[in-house]
């Protein structure tokens, strides 16, 4: 909402995840480099860049594994592709039709367990995001188009410590890479506080903003989400191809290592 780049401290307000859903994630994992080039290869050589992200929209739609509260079987729920749609606290076997905890559980395969990631949200995602001197602000989870994921590891757990951002805005359309600490899901009908000092210019904005929202978390097949609200949906510059992932890379892992709380703010590509 800045025009300008710059780091945004962390916040206090920290969201409670008490159950853990894991999305069946086939596509990027930027802890593995080879990983990210293998599975992009098989996207089509003749798509311009904003076509190549259209076409990696498409496989964020996939199922999620839930694990059960009562019987603490995990199960993968097909028709499920953004977790904030599961209930936050306790998710059972009974809150799917087709399922019961007396259902013998289904055992990933060893390829889909590997890159299991501890993930609350999707692209698509509707959450709110806090950035310094300003509220909580509507956005949307999305790719990176430059590095083309929506989630950072450190390398180590299985757990984003920071997720990549689009904001709704009734001006040009803004990103950020935001610590998870600072997302949390969007409820309309639960507004955050609003500090009665911000501008007139800011709070229309934002009015603005939370109407977009809701009107994105109406449309809940996510890839019709994706396609109205995403970055490279509403960016009307051109999206130029990144530079290798393997040139990137060293740069962005040394600055999310370094500033492990602190987020990076851009309003271009």
């Amino acid at each position: 909402m800045k025009d300008t780049n710059s780091e945004m401290m962390n916040s206090q307000n920290t969201p409670s995840t008490h159950s853990q859903n894991y999305q069946r994630n086939l596509m990027v994992n930027v802890r593995r480099p080879e990983i990210i080039k293998s599975v992009l290869a098989v996207c089509p050589d003749d798509l311009d860049q904003k076509s190549r992200l259209e076409w990696l929209q498409e496989k964020r739609c996939v199922g999620v594994w839930a694990q059960c509260t009562a019987c603490e079987q995990y199960r993968f729920l097909a028709d499920v592709h953004d977790p904030c749609a599961l209930p936050r606290g306790k998710w059972t076997c009974a809150d799917y039709p087709s399922l019961s905890c007396d259902v013998p559980k289904e055992e990933p395969s060893a390829l889909e367990e590997e890159h299991f990631i501890q993930d609350a949200y999707n692209a698509g995602s509707v959450v709110r995001a806090k950035l310094d001197d300003c509220p909580w602000w509507p956005a949307m989870i999305d790719d990176d188009p430059n590095i083309e994921t929506f989630y950072w590891l450190d390398g180590i757990g299985d757990q984003p410590l920071k997720y990549h951002v689009t904001f709704f805005d009734s001006r040009e359309v803004t990103r950020a890479w935001v610590p998870a600490s600072r997302i949390r899901r969007y409820v309309a009908d639960k507004p955050p506080r609003v500090n009665t000092t911000i501008p007139d210019t800011m709070r229309l904005r934002l009015n603005v903003a939370e109407r977009q929202a809701q009107q994105a978390t109406k449309e809940k097949d996510l890839l019709k989400r994706l396609r109205k609200w995403s970055f490279v949906a509403r960016y009307k510059g051109e999206i130029k191809a990144p530079k290798p992932v393997e040139e990137l890379m060293p740069f962005i892992r040394r600055f999310m290592r370094q500033n492990p709380d602190k987020m990076y703010y851009e309003t271009l590509v």
